[in-house]
């Protein structure tokens, strides 16, 4: 499958793939703050958790600054929906989260050999 790398940039995507696709979700995590990336809202668009770590920052120096998140995720089979994550303080239950990111995924082609299936309905629409 394919591997969709997604960063705080690609808000509003819409990832359209196969079942045998990975997402990697490589996030800047404000975690020194206490700001942490809340991914529950992935399974309701099909997708599990198989791979998180948090990567140090890039100056050794540096104390309570940002960090990396990557995170990957899988679905068996096939992802479809949309997923809304936030990075928030887990103990504050009100407040605008520091940084979001929607997504919505149709990992569920292909449903045979080449086309993904909105590929084949549009050409099909198109005949």
């Amino acid at each position: 499958g394919d591997v969709w790398v997604v960063t705080e940039r690609d808000d509003g995507m819409h990832l359209e793939g196969s079942r045998t696709d990975v997402v990697v979700m490589d996030l800047k995590e404000h975690s020194g703050s206490g700001y942490l990336w809340q991914f529950d809202d992935l399974a309701t668009a099909g997708l599990a958790v198989v791979h998180d770590v948090l990567r140090d920052t890039s100056d050794p120096e540096s104390i309570g600054g940002v960090v990396n998140r990557r995170l990957v995720a899988t679905s068996d089979r096939g992802a479809r929906g949309s997923f809304h994550l936030e990075e928030v303080r887990p103990w504050q239950s009100a407040g605008e989260p520091l940084n979001s990111i929607g997504l919505s995924v149709d990992l569920s082609g292909p449903v045979a050999p080449g086309l993904l299936l909105p590929q084949r309905l549009a050409y099909l629409g198109a005949a």
